[in-house]
């Protein structure tokens, strides 16, 4: 048996314990996939520091109610993101609405962020994932999973429904419109 079927019949089991609730499984896949889950939720849009939780915890939860339909085509951390990517794409649509209806009633722009705040670290950083935030979902989706999250383009085909090449395009993609939207952004 090779290396790469005893780690997929590791997986199966693993989630086999899983489905079935059993804690200590439960507490292994939370352990070693939360932190990649949390990233990608955060840097696709999912909200503030509590939204983000809650997306990470419904996706876990999501994943327990789901674990006896997983085919183990892709890894366990490549499901439990595609999980966290559907999660928060409705979050974001959700969100959006909100933010639609409540301009009907306050309409009132957010004010702008403090001049002198611009220099440092933390307000470079914000503008990132500003502009990480403004470009289109496929891009946005395609950059966190493969440049930030370092999955592969395979994986990501997978979770995306793209062919590799796709995937790589949007990524590129991703970065010219995050050159010129940090370009505009800079005083």
């Amino acid at each position: 048996m090779t290396k790469a079927t005893s780690d997929a019949t590791e997986a199966r089991a693993l989630l086999g314990r899983f489905a079935a609730a059993e804690p200590a499984a439960v507490a292994e896949v939370y352990r070693a996939n939360v932190a990649s889950v949390s990233r990608v939720v955060a840097r696709t849009g999912g909200g503030s520091r509590e939204e983000v939780e809650d997306l990470v915890q419904a996706t876990f939860l999501e994943a327990l109610r789901g674990a006896e339909r997983f085919q183990g085509s892709t890894s366990v951390r490549a499901w439990l993101v595609g999980i966290a990517m559907n999660l928060t794409r409705m979050h974001r649509r959700s969100m959006g609405r909100e933010r639609r209806r409540r301009a009907l009633f306050d309409p009132s722009p957010d004010p702008a962020p403090s001049s002198e705040a611009r220099f440092c670290d933390e307000e470079a950083r914000a503008r990132l994932l500003v502009a990480i935030d403004a470009l289109p979902d496929l891009q946005r989706e395609a950059l966190v999973l493969c440049e930030l999250e370092e999955m592969s383009a395979k994986e990501v085909s997978a979770l995306l429904g793209a062919p590799p090449s796709t995937i790589w395009r949007r990524v590129h993609d991703a970065r010219v419109t995050l050159r010129r939207l940090l370009a505009e952004a800079d005083p």
